[in-house]
């Protein structure tokens, strides 16, 4: 399923709909949505009184008042879907810590019905882990799945499955050390990401016929501020950023015969260490990695209007 209204939306939470026509509902299940209550956000107490502290509040009583024992709410987007957007564009203005619990208890809240359940462990799925959602967030996906590893018996298949995202999800996390990888360009130069000198570096994960990948290539060299940090120094003599395009797939055919922008260090995985290894995790292409001057995690599997935004952030930052 694709996300219309989420689209243009970067880091933002807007609405969530979808582009493909919602299946037809029938007078009766159209009667029970119209009379389902929206949900009805806790009243945040006076003594708290810094914007942090009622933010944090509001993200972890969030839920409180939500019915999740009735299943008439299940599949309505309008009420349950708007919800988990809104509570999201919550989560983004407090800390991981304290995102992490109001999570965790939304998902403890959902228990209380099988159905429910179900249907929350399908929702977190479709907007935090789907790549085609621009709400995926490892960092928000990641208690849920800690949840569902607590509570899933051993013996259901299931929990194997949310074991192994869950520990895909804690490779190469924004702060963190990317882990190194070596690729080959085109005129058999081998490199390794410690041999990039740059004070941003930008890997984009792709494959040579991705219509996606090309669109992102083609926005790159349009944008005024990848053209302004690619091609000028810092007062050290290096470059604000560099983009390391990996193809990490088999053909190698395929690779050579594709197309980059002259500003792209274009490199092939001849060893094949990345997917084998499942050294980062890609779940679809393009992956974006932003990386700092040594070599950590700023930003994990964003789109390039989000690293746009992000770089835009810091020169700003730096002019005040």
């Amino acid at each position: 399923m694709k996300y219309q209204s989420l689209a243009a939306c970067a880091i933002g939470v807007c609405l969530l709909a979808s582009c493909n026509t919602k299946p037809t509902q029938t007078a009766e299940v159209q009667e029970t949505a119209t009379a389902l209550q929206p949900l009805v956000l806790p009243t945040i107490p006076d003594i708290l009184t810094t914007q942090e502290a009622q933010d944090e509040y509001l993200a972890t009583h969030y839920w409180d008042k939500f019915n999740f024992a009735d299943t008439a709410y299940i599949g309505n987007v309008d009420i349950t879907e708007q919800a988990l957007a809104d509570f999201t564009g919550v989560l983004h203005r407090i800390n991981p810590t304290t995102a992490a619990e109001a999570i965790t208890n939304m998902m403890a809240a959902a228990h209380i019905d099988s159905l429910m359940f179900d249907y929350f462990i399908n929702l977190t799925d479709k907007y935090y882990y789907n790549p085609n959602s621009p709400l995926r967030n490892d960092e928000y996906y990641m208690p849920v799945l800690n949840y569902l590893v607590a509570v899933t018996p051993d013996a259901d298949a299931q929990r194997y499955r949310y074991m192994d995202r869950l520990q895909m999800a804690m490779k190469n996390r924004p702060g963190e050390q990317a882990t190194n990888v070596e690729w080959v360009t085109a005129d058999g130069q081998k490199m390794s990401l410690k041999d990039v000198k740059a004070h941003f570096t930008l890997l984009f994960f792709n494959e040579p016929d991705c219509h996606d990948c090309a669109r992102v290539k083609e926005y790159m060299n349009q944008s005024q501020l990848f053209s302004f940090l690619l091609s000028n120094k810092t007062e050290d003599g290096g470059v604000p950023l560099q983009v390391v395009g990996i193809y990490a797939g088999e053909d190698e055919e395929l690779w050579r015969e594709g197309v980059y922008p002259s500003f792209m260090i274009n490199g092939y995985d001849k060893s094949q260490k990345i997917s084998m290894q499942r050294l980062y995790d890609l779940k679809a292409y393009p992956t974006l990695y932003l990386l700092d001057d040594q070599k950590r995690v700023v930003l994990k599997d964003v789109t390039v209007e989000q690293v746009e935004k992000w770089l835009y952030s810091q020169l700003d930052n730096r002019e005040q």
